[in-house]
């Protein structure tokens, strides 16, 4: 049998092109949250149809990048900070119940999974890469729902908190955070009671560590908030 040399080529298609063009825009900080994206404006000035623009906005719905308001339009996605607080008092609630139900289910292919989660967060917490830091930490939660055993919880994890990790992601710059460290070493520390700890210890240290990243990120927010828009209003936003 011949050695296998070269992987498969991944076929893109016009969407997919458009949605990563998009998705470059908003990580880079060329559109901001809140700024609306006009499927009209987008097809003219790529020259494609307006349909294939509208398929690549759903892609980015269905990571949270973007969200459309029916009969209004489409718009990088933005949090206000009491909503910020709302998600994390779901969040962390029923993110301790997952962490207390994980630990009673733990295996080796899903520490496998949540170690390296957590070694991927702390390289490029090391390297300033808050791009690929959110990632791993979006996989180090995603494997403990999932690995409660509960799929209507896990259904409601992702929904109440994707939308946060999409908004923290666009929203700090490609450096991340000035505590990104800490933040990795917290989920360390949570990885660790799992693996030796009692499932209702594990309960109050993952709530504890959720409430300590809730102030965590209320204040990086505050700050990031005062340093990119001194001056601006609420409602001033810019469209595309």
């Amino acid at each position: 049998m011949p050695r296998v040399l070269f992987g498969q080529i991944e076929r893109r298609t016009l969407a997919d092109e458009i949605r990563q063009r998009i998705e470059e825009k908003i990580l880079g900080g060329e559109l901001s949250p809140g700024d609306q994206i006009v499927e009209i404006a987008v097809a003219a000035q790529m020259q494609v149809g307006q349909n294939t623009v509208r398929e690549a906005l759903q892609s980015l719905e269905h990571q949270s990048l973007v969200t459309k308001i029916p009969h209004v339009g489409t718009f990088v996605t933005k949090l206000s900070d009491k909503e910020v607080s709302e998600i994390y008092r779901v969040r962390v609630e029923l993110e301790a119940i997952a962490a207390e139900l994980a630990t009673k289910n733990l295996q080796g292919t899903t520490l496998a999974r949540l170690e390296e989660a957590c070694q991927k967060m702390a390289s490029a917490a090391k390297a300033r890469d808050w791009r690929n830091f959110v990632r791993a930490d979006f996989e180090f939660h995603e494997t403990i729902w999932e690995s409660a055993g509960n799929r209507f919880l896990t259904k409601a994890l992702l929904s109440v908190t994707k939308p946060l990790f999409a908004y923290l992601l666009i929203t700090h710059s490609p450096s991340g955070p000035a505590n990104i460290e800490e933040i990795a070493s917290c989920h360390s520390e949570v990885l660790l009671k799992m693996k030796h700890q009692e499932p209702g210890v594990v309960y109050d240290a993952t709530k504890g560590r959720l409430q300590q990243l809730w102030s965590f990120t209320l204040d990086e927010l505050t700050r990031s908030q005062a340093a990119t828009s001194p001056g601006t209003s609420e409602t001033e936003q810019s469209s595309l």
